[in-house]
């Protein structure tokens, strides 16, 4: 970890305050604004900021596949992890909270859904997020969720931790990737459910979406299919585009906002759209034609980053191709007007980078891959 604040020498006005030795990483930020970043290194290990550098605590270092992490208004971090003992057995999801001193499990392991190389490779992935009272909700891919009836079926499975799990049911999802969780009121949630289904076992195809679901505290519902063209290719069964990415947050009266990707199958750019739940439908606030970029080794994925402010700002980026490379775009909208804030750009091959978070003071603050493939977080102030 590196601080305090560096000037950078590639991009002027951004000024380095951490680095990372490792690719994958997760973030949240507390109550008082401080940023709590999260990082695989020999375990699990999250970094707190505290004004003059940066707290980290020992590694939680079990067994994993998927991990998540999420931080409390107090800035207790939880984390939530999947493994699998046996492949083909169903996954483990099971959640820790860091206390100061040591890691604490929080009641048993669930079993959540199967490894699937072709239709399901990231069945199991926990989401973990935390409510206005300060508990986390857990989230995961199912094979089996339970029904009033007494029958399952796939979907997906959620947990509120009040001093013992409590088991919120679920709802049917088909299988695929993430899941994402935004707490909205005293008890509820929205979320989003990505779903991958191979289409042309001949030719390997898959198609990709994402449904938008909700939880009111009693009862969950299935908003909508997020992905716009759902047409197949006469000729090989193939999507004519794939939904890759999405970011979700709550709007100033509740409702859930959605940016996401949809990619042309199999290339070409990316279409970024950005939609709000009307009570009814989801309705389009802004859309973006063809400026997101496939990540490093094709990987489809844009880095979509939406954060919306107490203030009413919202903050948008992904990655977009440029002629020289790729770039890192922020957008704001402020009083029904976007504006590009900046634009980090890179001819490195490996560059991705996404939206943290904005600071207390409204700076954006990023994060980067380095030359080393470790990630770099950014501060603009």
């Amino acid at each position: 970890m590196t601080v305090p604040k560096t000037a950078s020498a590639e991009w002027p006005g951004w000024s380095e305050i951490a680095s990372l030795a490792s690719y994958r990483m997760a973030h949240d930020v507390d109550g008082t604004g401080a940023i709590h970043l999260a990082e695989w290194k020999d375990g699990i290990v999250v970094h707190r900021e505290d004004g003059v550098g940066w707290v980290t605590s020992d590694p939680l270092a079990r067994d994993v596949v998927f991990w998540a992490v999420a931080t409390n208004v107090q800035g207790r971090d939880y984390v939530a992890r999947a493994w699998a003992n046996v492949y083909g057995d169903p996954m483990q999801v099971e959640v820790s909270a860091w206390n100061g001193a040591r890691w604490d499990v929080l009641g048993s392991a669930f079993a959540a859904g199967h490894l699937d190389i072709y239709d399901s490779d990231y069945a199991g992935e926990p989401s973990l997020a935390v409510d206005s009272s300060g508990r986390p909700i857990l989230a995961f891919h199912a094979s089996g969720v339970g029904l009033q009836d007494g029958t399952t079926l796939y979907g997906v499975r959620s947990f509120r931790w009040d001093g013992g799990w409590a088991d919120l049911g679920g709802t049917f999802a088909l299988p695929g990737g993430r899941i994402l969780l935004a707490p909205a009121g005293a008890k509820g949630f929205f979320a989003t459910s990505e779903w991958d289904l191979r289409r042309s076992g001949n030719i390997g195809c898959h198609e990709g979406g994402a449904h938008a679901l909700a939880y009111d505290g009693t009862s969950w519902s299935d908003l909508a299919e997020l992905k716009l063209d759902r047409r197949l290719s006469d000729v090989t069964g193939c999507p004519y585009t794939n939904l890759t990415d999405e970011s979700l947050a709550v709007g100033q009266h509740g409702e859930p906002l959605i940016a996401f990707t949809e990619f042309a199958a199999p290339g070409g750019a990316g279409h970024v759209h950005l939609v709000h739940w009307s009570g009814t439908a989801f309705e389009q606030l802004a859309d973006f034609p063809d400026v997101a970029t496939p990540g490093w080794n094709d990987e489809r994925r844009s880095n979509l980053s939406l954060v919306h402010l107490a203030s009413g700002d919202l903050w948008l980026s992904w990655m977009k191709a440029e002629s020289q490379g790729v770039g890192l775009i922020l957008y704001r909208l402020r009083n029904g007007q976007w504006q590009v804030i900046d634009e980090l750009q890179s001819t490195a091959t490996q560059f991705t980078g996404s939206l943290v978070c904005i600071d207390a003071e409204g700076n954006p603050v990023v994060a980067v891959t380095d030359a080393n493939g470790g990630r770099v977080l950014y501060r603009h102030p």
